[in-house]
């Protein structure tokens, strides 16, 4: 009985899968020539996967019984095989917190049915250690290794499918230098401490149908290209949903919840970002846009690259980042609600208006590398960096900046106007650091918590030439209110 319901699985693995809008092209060289099985009680059976694979000719396949699990080893698979295992959560193979569980050095290998875990703890060691092409690592749980499952250079046509991935110290799902057009599908990868899934210096991956879920990033794409990343369910990932560095990538009818998409690029760097939700709401990506109002309702905004944009009237809450600037300049951002995100406001570009916003619970409320930025009316509470400002020439006046961790810090900006500001009940209001020889921040009629009579001491690091030496330094605001503006 148990033969039969071993010769099913293969069979329909043989019959293979299909990708809506993809044909996905593997070259497994296992062809089921011959049988052998591990466990169990049958004459002839292995005691160890290794053993039975030792043994084994390429094209066989390799059956794994339950009752014998858990199996304490490492395994290495170095030719074309099919390794079952009899049910995914009853056949455990262990490592013992030594090297990678499975380790595949063969083109064409097949892994299905497994709970893998315990590989050591160093690494690039993992539950799947992929240094082949055309292998298939299917329905199989991966828990407390290192890493879930990598692939390591320049390795092509894996398909990675419908696994559940957790509990790594790193990430569950690596790719590495130049691994290309490999698929990455209806996989569940959750909780572990690094990303779901990371791509470094790779192309034309495909990203379908997976559910990612409070990891450290969702997906990062790092300095990766002509990647397809389509409907995947992102929900809580703490630092983002999808970060995106590299160019032509595709993201489209994503689901986002409690994240979303952090853009890094550079000018001549596009990517295609449509039909992706947060929220329940539309992601707006703008890239190399001109004169434009977004007033339609939407869960997060990102502009890469554009010029004269307004934001308004919008409720951006419990996203990566409420509203991305990234290269933009001249744009507005009037009267609109960004509260319990990473970042309220995340702006790096020039000649800025932000003005009558309410900037609440966000870990940091403004994030600005700008110059030339009017910081104009908004009420920012509540958060753990109020305003951290890198940048020079830009004005900040008549906020209310309250109940924050840190109020205001300008990093190593120079000849910024800090004025008619109301600093309540924050645990730090204000610092600075600043370059030797820079021209000093005007901090001028602010009030500070409570009625001063002499000039408010504003507490700083100046940094000396290129070293790495800070020393204290102090600015003044000569002239602090006696009492709190009146700031509509």
């Amino acid at each position: 009985m148990r033969k039969i319901l071993a010769v099913g699985i293969i069979l329909l693995f043989i019959g293979g899968s299909v990708v809506s809008g993809f044909q996905i092209h593997t070259s497994h060289q296992s062809l089921n020539r011959g049988w052998l099985y591990v466990g169990g009680d049958g004459p002839g059976n292995y005691t160890s996967i290794q053993s039975a694979i030792n043994d084994a000719n390429p094209g066989d396949t390799i059956f794994v019984y339950d009752d014998s699990s858990p199996y304490y080893e490492g395994i290495t698979v170095n030719k074309a095989l099919n390794l079952i295992g009899e049910n995914k959560n009853t056949t455990v193979i262990d490592a013992g917190g030594n090297g990678d569980v499975i380790k595949i050095s063969a083109d064409g290998v097949c892994v299905e049915g497994f709970t893998l875990q315990n590989s050591g703890e160093f690494w690039q060691m993992a539950g799947v250690d992929i240094v082949a092409n055309c292998s298939l690592i299917t329905n199989n749980n991966i828990k407390d290794c290192c890493d879930g499952i990598n692939i390591y250079k320049n390795r092509f046509n894996n398909i990675l499918s419908e696994n559940s991935i957790s509990s790594t110290q790193l990430n569950g799902i690596g790719l590495w230098y130049s691994s290309n057009n490999n698929s990455i599908l209806n996989n569940t990868i959750h909780s572990n401490k690094g990303d779901g899934i990371q791509l470094f210096c790779c192309q034309e991956n495909k990203i379908i149908g997976n559910t990612l879920s409070s990891n450290n990033q969702g997906i990062y794409l790092s300095r990766s290209n002509t990647t397809f990343i389509s409907d995947n369910l992102l929900d809580s990932n703490v630092n983002n949903g999808i970060l995106v560095s590299g160019t032509l990538n595709i993201v489209c009818n994503n689901t986002f919840f409690n994240d979303g998409i952090f853009v890094s690029v550079s000018i001549t760097e596009t990517n295609d970002i449509v039909n992706n939700t947060v929220n329940n709401k539309s992601l707006v990506y703008l890239d190399h846009v001109s004169d434009k109002v977004i007033s339609i309702q939407a869960g997060q905004i990102i502009l890469v690259y554009c010029e004269n944009i307004t934001i308004q009237n919008q409720e951006l809450t419990h996203t990566s980042i409420g509203i991305q600037l990234e290269g933009s300049d001249n744009c507005v951002i009037v009267d609109n609600c960004l509260a319990d995100n990473r970042y309220g406001i995340h702006l790096h570009g020039y000649d800025h208006h932000i003005m009558s916003n309410t900037i609440l619970n966000n870990s940091n409320g403004l994030y600005c590398i700008t110059q030339r930025t009017n910081i104009e009316g908004n009420l920012i509470a509540n958060n753990e960096y109020g305003i951290d400002l890198i940048g020079w020439n830009n004005t900040i006046k008549n906020n209310i900046i309250s109940e924050n961790k840190y109020g205001l810090h300008v990093e190593f900006g120079s000849n910024n106007n800090i004025m008619f500001n109301n600093f309540l009940n924050n645990s730090r209001n204000a610092g600075f650091s600043v370059f030797s020889g820079d021209r000093i921040n005007n901090w001028t009629d602010n009030y500070w918590e409570r009625p001063r009579i002499f000039p408010k001491l504003i507490l700083g690091k100046m940094r000396l030439g290129n070293s790495r030496v800070n020393i204290p330094w102090i600015n003044f605001d000569w002239h602090p209110l006696q009492e709190p503006y009146d700031i509509p």
